[in-house]
């Protein structure tokens, strides 16, 4: 879409979008953010977590809920790569950051401490199935542009 005139006209957009609900803090504190791929960088994690929420809320399984806001977030990640001119690592990086299973790693420690071996592998199998899906989400964002793009050349 069309860019802001001014900055207070782009935080107006946001909260009319129900994406902040404070602008009075973004207008206050704005420069002293490095850029606004902060913000982006932000609401790459807000989408994924927000995708995650929703498929959780349908019933899906843990697994397609964090493959499908993988593809979320990686999907943001390029267009904001491609529109903001920056490495889609930027974005994906700290976009894919509120999924990463850390809960479940430290359970399956404290599991295999406390000497609850199958709670341990259990735990231990689910963390590697989360973490290995948001890698195959990551991967098909990436190998379809990648796809795409050698198609379109011929």
């Amino acid at each position: 879409g069309p860019r802001a005139a001014s900055v207070e006209d782009g935080v107006a957009a946001l909260v009319r979008a129900d994406v902040i609900d404070s602008p009075e803090y973004w207008l206050k504190n704005y420069k002293q953010a490095a850029s606004l791929d902060l913000l982006l960088c932000a609401l790459g994690g807000a989408l994924g977590w927000a995708v995650y929420l929703l498929f959780s809320g349908l019933g899906a399984n843990i697994f397609l809920d964090n493959l499908l806001a993988a593809v979320a977030v990686s999907a943001w990640s390029e267009a904001m790569a491609r529109r903001r001119r920056c490495p889609a690592t930027s974005y994906l990086v700290i976009g894919i950051f509120p999924l990463v299973p850390g809960l479940t790693v430290y359970q399956a420690m404290d599991y295999g401490l406390r000497g609850h071996t199958e709670l341990f592998w259990n735990t231990f199998f689910r963390t590697f199935g989360i973490a290995g899906c948001l890698a195959l989400g990551l991967l098909l964002v990436s190998a379809s542009l990648h796809l795409w793009r050698r198609t379109r050349r011929g």
